[in-house]
């Protein structure tokens, strides 16, 4: 990055005959001598490192010394409050005095997005609570949306892409009935592979929603995967396997009635 090396300017000329400081990185004490640094560092009362990292901060930006020195004053001000507010964390605390301002940031937004992290978790469940009761009172419509709210939230939970994909297949809805349920057949086989009964459940909702549009021999390749899966998995008798079974036969009828 190129950087003005000019020492005056007609700012400073018309305030006072200061000299204007260039702050730049690839200068030495960013563009300071050792003496003002040595006395901005006196002022600001602490580390090399923190009045650096405040430096770092007003990158690129001129001032006097004058205006300089008033800038490092504030920051000062700013830690002492900081340091003395019973609502920050010891944590957060040690690493200021420690000059450590970026790890103070960072440790900050971390723990935002881990408390976000949980908010969601914990209103995704409710809106899946909620849906669960408009299931109940037959409100089909409302539950559709709690469904998706709750999936929008937590995209990687299947339970609430399936009870999504479910919904709107019964409220015939069946594009966006195939769009949950691909998201979840993709969370479970990263999760599982390809030999999980949750892996086989998907290829079978898949299957259902593309034989109620109509596109027969996607349902049927869907549902032979689903088949396959379960014969792996469980006893010949299990009713997973007779359920696929029968929408699959359900599906070939349908697709010789159509001719194709």
């Amino acid at each position: 990055m190129d950087h003005d090396h000019n020492m005056t300017t007609q700012k400073a000329k018309s305030r006072d005959h200061s000299p204007i400081i260039q702050i730049g990185r690839d200068l030495n004490f960013k563009g300071l001598s050792k003496s003002q640094f040595d006395k901005l560092m006196a002022k600001l009362g602490n580390s090399d490192r923190e009045l650096n990292n405040f430096l770092d901060q007003i990158d690129q930006q001129k001032f006097t010394i004058q205006e300089l020195e008033e800038k490092v004053k504030e920051q000062k001000n700013r830690i002492e409050e900081l340091l003395n507010n019973p609502e920050i964390t010891e944590e957060i605390k040690a690493l200021v005095r420690a000059g450590d301002i970026d790890g103070a940031e960072a440790l900050v937004d971390a723990h935002y997005e881990e408390k976000v992290k949980i908010e969601k978790t914990q209103l995704a469940a409710r809106l899946y609570e909620r849906g669960e009761i408009k299931a109940l009172k037959i409100k089909y419509p409302e539950t559709a949306e709690m469904f998706e709210q709750a999936a929008a939230l937590q995209s990687d939970n299947t339970l609430y892409l399936n009870k999504a994909g479910i919904i709107n297949h019964t409220l015939a809805r069946y594009t966006q009935a195939i769009h949950y349920f691909k998201k979840a057949l993709t969370q479970d086989l990263n999760t599982y592979g390809e030999d999980h009964p949750d892996v086989a459940r998907d290829h079978n909702n898949l299957g259902m929603a593309y034989h109620s549009l109509g596109r027969y021999e996607k349902a049927i390749n869907y549902l032979e995967l689903a088949l396959a899966t379960f014969r792996k998995v469980f006893p010949s008798d299990h009713p997973n396997i007779q359920t696929v079974q029968k929408n699959l036969e359900s599906a070939k009828l349908a697709q010789r009635a159509k001719g194709l």
